[in-house]
């Protein structure tokens, strides 16, 4: 350890002792354990992505997970609830201007994605029905029809 007008060293008996001493010092030191500082550091870096994007991207996580990426499409990605910071002069003008900007080609991206989904969705319908046609034809069986079925719908 270096001090102002010396030098200290210090032995310990084990990893886990030095362990215990770098974060008690840090702590001592910073106010904030190196948990607490590395979750700070993490919530700061996606506050930046979501401030930038204009959307939650744990919410947006969060909705992949519990509906699925066809139901996160459908339902929206999840827009960021605002937070108040204020910033003057000409950065906030461009950060505004950057974040309509990058807003309108995710709407483009979003409003792209849901359009070929909803294509693709109405092309398996009509793949289903003439399939059912066919069954109730009797050119196919059911099994036959199960199969098919499952290959379209993947």
């Amino acid at each position: 350890m270096y001090f102002k007008h010396q030098e200290k060293s210090v032995t310990f008996n084990s990893r886990m002792d030095a362990y215990k001493f770098v974060h008690t010092a840090n702590e001592l030191l910073t106010g904030h354990t190196m948990a607490e500082r590395g979750a700070a550091k993490v919530k700061d870096g996606i506050n930046l992505v979501d401030d930038t994007l204009g959307f939650s991207t744990v919410d947006t996580v969060k909705g992949v997970i519990e509906n699925g990426v066809i139901g996160s499409i459908f339902g929206g990605i999840g827009k960021k609830k605002s937070r108040t910071k204020k910033i003057s002069g000409k950065s906030n003008t461009i950060k505004e201007s950057a974040k309509k900007s990058l807003q309108s080609g995710v709407d483009a991206l979003q409003q792209k994605n849901v359009e070929k989904n909803i294509n693709e969705y109405n092309k398996q319908l009509d793949s289903l029905k003439k399939l059912k046609d066919l069954v109730d034809k009797g050119v196919l069986t059911e099994e036959e029809f199960e199969k098919k079925k499952k290959e379209i719908l993947g």
